[in-house]
């Protein structure tokens, strides 16, 4: 499933990072985890230099499920190593809204099924109680 991950820079304040302020670019790396296995890396993004407080890196997730993503940012302004910034990102296949949608038709026919056996039977019954 291809997807872009969009990693936005922003100052201590919340608002956009502005490049031309700081006069530098930063470079950006992300690596792909996934649990149960959090410290084994099943991917990563190449560093590479970015400016601006926006960018896109397209990726293709290779399996559905539950991802951690950590963007490593190097050289930023003000900072003295690398920063790293963790995320939980979740994929679904498409399958997983058949299985739901199938559930849910099921308990439907099931529901279905049990009122029309029930509903004449307790009919009767009502029936044959208000006669006696």
């Amino acid at each position: 499933q291809a997807s872009a991950i969009r990693p936005v820079v922003a100052a201590v304040n919340g608002e956009d990072w502005d490049p031309d302020t700081a006069a530098q670019t930063v470079a950006s790396g992300i690596s792909v985890a996934r649990p149960p296995r959090l410290a084994e890396q099943v991917d990563a993004v190449r560093p590479q230099s970015v400016s601006g407080a926006h960018w896109d890196f397209d990726y293709t997730w290779e399996n559905p499920g539950n991802h951690v993503v950590r963007v490593d940012l190097y050289d930023a302004p003000g900072a003295s190593g690398t920063l790293t910034y963790t995320f939980n990102m979740g994929t679904q296949s498409p399958f997983g809204h058949i299985f739901v949608a199938s559930i849910t038709v099921g308990a439907m026919c099931l529901a279905g099924v049990v009122g029309y056996v029930m509903l004449p039977r307790l009919r009767r019954w009502a029936s044959a109680r208000r006669v006696s």
